[in-house]
C-alpha cells in the first residue's frame, strides 16, 4: 500500500544552482546555465502505511513465515543506512509497527476491522512532533478481537 499522511503536508521547493566562471548566461531553454533544478521536500509529516499478507497467495508463491519475519525486520529498520539528498541521515524513521497475526487462514476479523483498530487523536494544533498525534490502538475493540484469536505485536522502530 502507499503511505498516507495523517495531516495535509506542506511541500517546500528549493532551487539548486551552481556557480562556475566562464559559462554562458542563457541556454535554449531560457534558464541560466548555472541553474541545475528544483528540489522539493516536506518539513514534517507523519505517515501511516497499511498492508497485509494473503495466506492463499503465500502458499501458491512459496512465501513462508520466515519471509514474513524478514519483512517485519525490514519495516522496523526501513530508513537506517538509507541516507540521500532527499532523505538526509536521521530525517526519517519508523516509530512503530503494529503486526497483527490471525489464528487461521481466513482471518479472525476482516482486514478493514483490523485497520480500524489504529486511531489518531488530535493532541495539539501545531503537530510538529510525533507525540502531538496521539496514535494508539482501540483497546476495547482489540480485546474483543483477541478473544476471537487475533494477536498483535507492537514493534518499536530503530
Amino acid at each position: 500500500s502507499m503511505a498516507k499522511s495523517l495531516e495535509p503536508i506542506v511541500i517546500s521547493s528549493l532551487q539548486i544552482t551552481r556557480s562556475t566562471n566562464g559559462m554562458e548566461a542563457k541556454n535554449e531553454s531560457g534558464r541560466s546555465s548555472d541553474t541545475m533544478g528544483t528540489k522539493h521536500f516536506v518539513d514534517y509529516g507523519v505517515y501511516v502505511i497499511k498492508g497485509s499478507i494473503n495466506p492463499n497467495f503465500a502458499e501458491k508463491t512459496g512465501f513462508s513465515a520466515e519471509d514474513a519475519t524478514v519483512i517485519k525486520e525490514a519495516l522496523v529498520s526501513l530508513f537506517e543506512n538509507d541516507a540521500s539528498s532527499a532523505r538526509p541521515e536521521g530525517s526519517m524513521r519508523v516509530r512503530e509497527v503494529f503486526w497483527f497475526t490471525h489464528s487461521n487462514k481466513l482471518g479472525n476479523v476482516s482486514s478493514a476491522r483490523v485497520f480500524d483498530l489504529l486511531e489518531f487523536d488530535k493532541v495539539k494544533q501545531d503537530k510538529d512532533n510525533y507525540e502531538d498525534y496521539g496514535i494508539h490502538l482501540n483497546q476495547e475493540k482489540l480485546a474483543e478481537y483477541e478473544v476471537k484469536g487475533l494477536k498483535v505485536d507492537i514493534l518499536e522502530g530503530l
